[in-house]
C-alpha cells in the first residue's frame, strides 16, 4: 500500500474558486515568492516552512482544541475541506498526516487556499 504522502502527491487538487481572479492571482504569485524561500533555503527554508505551519495550526484549530470548523466543512488540525481535497478523514484528524498535507500544498505552491496562510508567512 502506498504512503499517505505518495498518494497526496499523485493526487490532483480541486479548485475551489475561480483562478482569474486578481485576488488569487496575486496570492499565487506571492505564493511562488515564498515557495522559493522554503525549497531554496536550505536548513532556514525549512524552518520558515515549519513556523509557517505551526501559525497555522495556531489559527486554523487553535492547536487542535477545534477539529470542526466552516460550517462544518473543514476537519482536523490544518482544517481542511475533505470534500474538495484529496485527503481522508482520518488523514484530516491526524496531525502528521494533515501537516505532511498542509506542507505539500505550500511547497506547491497552493498554500492560498488557507485563509490563514498569508497571515502566517
Amino acid at each position: 500500500m502506498p504512503s499517505r504522502m505518495a498518494l497526496i502527491e499523485r493526487s490532483s487538487l480541486v479548485a475551489i474558486s475561480n483562478p482569474e481572479s486578481p485576488k488569487l492571482r496575486s496570492s499565487a504569485v506571492l505564493a511562488t515568492d515564498i515557495v522559493g524561500t522554503y525549497s531554496g533555503g536550505g536548513e532556514r527554508g525549512s524552518e520558515e516552512l515549519e513556523k509557517t505551519l505551526d501559525c497555522m495550526w495556531e489559527r486554523e484549530s487553535s492547536r487542535g482544541a477545534n477539529m470542526l470548523g466552516d460550517n462544518g466543512m473543514a476537519y482536523g488540525h490544518y482544517q481542511i475541506w475533505i470534500s474538495l481535497h484529496p485527503v481522508s478523514y482520518d488523514c484530516a484528524m491526524d496531525y502528521e498526516c494533515s501537516r505532511d498535507y498542509a506542507r505539500t500544498m505550500i511547497l506547491s505552491g497552493q498554500g492560498w487556499l488557507w485563509t490563514s496562510y498569508k497571515n502566517c508567512i
